[in-house]
């Protein structure tokens, strides 16, 4: 059978048989040829407000829209058999849709290769393509007794390691008992003022997956290839970044330097510096990795020199926070996004972040499965006692405990460590918002 004979078949259960609520779960006016794609969308229309569709309702509604030529098209609709099993003919009209897509898309392709840089075109065509992957209609819909069946085996499974957490190590103690680990489809963001870390936070937690052997993307829209990789080299090696940067190594340094190399080398970690990324670029580079070596984590920094559609920054931001949390779905792996803070923070006495300094868009925080924010008091207190000491502040946490926890930040090798003891940063913030006198600097 061609499209066309499983297109007036659907429509003949829809209208005759009540088909409805088994069909427009499974299809839509995209998957139907543009002869019955409109007479599919008035039916469709109807059942959204609650109705029934048959012949008279859908002619109705066809009158009032003022269409013309759906008398011929109702004829043949009425006078198909029956369909012994409507939903395989959905399955089967899927398939078709998508054959029918591909040769729509083919043409696109053509104009992005001959209007786009070519690597653009490769990754919108790749992006495009994969959107297009045919999938089982009933795989998002479990019983009850499968989703139980599933989650039981997953308890069983944390029961049995003894309390170690089932997500992806982030290298950090603190941080990794209070995620449990950074979970498949999660998306998180690290976020901070200025001068805070959070690049390196992020650097370092994916420097952290790799050497355990993890496959690493990460995408570098504000650094060049040569100043990450310097970095990871500082980070890595603890070597001086400073010494690094200015061509001022001495002796020592160079076997940090060699061990940093080593540590690194063999490592699936890959790294992509374009500027103004969209979404779709990015899922594009993700399969590509993802057939290659796999993919187990994926960071992006940062989120507003992303590019997307929007009337305003607002909605493009919101929009592109949207696409990203269904990226981490789709690669079934963490996404990391940093994400710069409006200056709301500044003019409170305590400058520790909340989550309505997040900048750009509301949705941030709606998407988010974490949020967590970078902050060093000693960025603003020049007599901070708590100096080279950095607070990651989890304020939201999807099915999690929100609560700070504290890290060493070495600014010189770029590189947050495990404190052995957590200082009392609880007293100092209740001196900040009572207004004790503290030298601020400048900002």
């Amino acid at each position: 059978m061609k499209a066309p004979h499983y297109e007036v078949a659907i429509l003949h259960a829809i209208l005759t048989e009540g088909a409805g609520a088994e069909v427009f779960s499974k299809v839509d006016a995209s998957d139907f040829s543009p002869t019955y794609r409109e007479f599919f969308s008035l039916a469709s229309s109807l059942f959204d407000r609650g109705l029934t569709p048959d012949f008279v309702s859908v002619m109705d509604e066809a009158e009032r829209a003022g269409f013309s030529g759906f008398g011929d098209l109702a004829n043949d609709i009425a006078s198909s058999h029956l369909p012994r099993n409507v939903g395989d003919y959905c399955k089967e009209l899927k398939r078709l849709s998508v054959s029918r897509k591909l040769k729509d898309l083919a043409v696109q392709i053509n104009h992005w290769a001959a209007n786009e840089d070519p690597d653009t075109a490769y990754e919108l065509a790749i992006a495009a393509v994969m959107e297009l992957k045919v999938q089982d209609d009933d795989e998002s819909l479990m019983s009850m007794n499968e989703m139980l069946k599933g989650t039981l085996e997953a308890i069983q499974s944390e029961f049995d390691s003894d309390g170690e957490f089932s997500g992806l190590a982030t290298g950090y103690k603190d941080l990794d008992e209070r995620w449990s680990g950074l979970k498949p489809h999660n998306l998180i963001y690290i976020a901070g003022r200025p001068a805070m870390g959070k690049t390196s936070l992020a650097l370092n937690i994916a420097e952290n997956a790799a050497s355990n052997g993890k496959s690493v993307v990460f995408f570098s829209m504000e650094m060049s290839h040569d100043e990450l990789t310097r970095k990871c080299l500082s980070s890595m090696g603890r070597v001086s970044f400073t010494r690094l940067t200015k061509a001022s190594l001495r002796e020592v340094d160079w076997p940090k330097l060699t061990a940093g190399y080593s540590r690194l080398k063999d490592k699936n970690m890959f790294v992509d510096d374009r500027g103004g990324l969209t979404v779709a670029q990015i899922r594009g580079r993700c399969y590509q990795i993802q057939k290659k070596c796999g993919l187990d984590l994926v960071v992006i920094d940062y989120l507003q020199l992303m590019r997307g559609p929007g009337q305003s920054r607002e909605n493009e931001i919101g929009g592109i926070s949207r696409s990203l949390k269904e990226l981490a779905k789709e690669m079934d792996c963490p996404v990391i996004v940093i994400s710069q803070l409006n200056r709301q923070c500044e003019q409170r006495p305590n400058k520790r972040p909340i989550l309505s300094d997040l900048r750009d868009s509301g949705s941030l925080e709606q998407d988010a499965n974490i949020v967590a924010f970078v902050y060093r008091d000693d960025v603003y207190n020049e007599d901070s006692s708590i100096k080279g000491v950095a607070e990651i502040i989890t304020r939201k946490f999807r099915g999690g405990k929100i609560g700070t926890d504290c890290m060493e930040w070495k600014g010189d090798m770029q590189r947050f460590d495990d404190l052995e003891h957590r200082p009392d940063v609880e007293s100092i913030i209740d001196d900040q918002e009572s207004g004790g006198a503290r030298k601020a600097r400048a900002f």
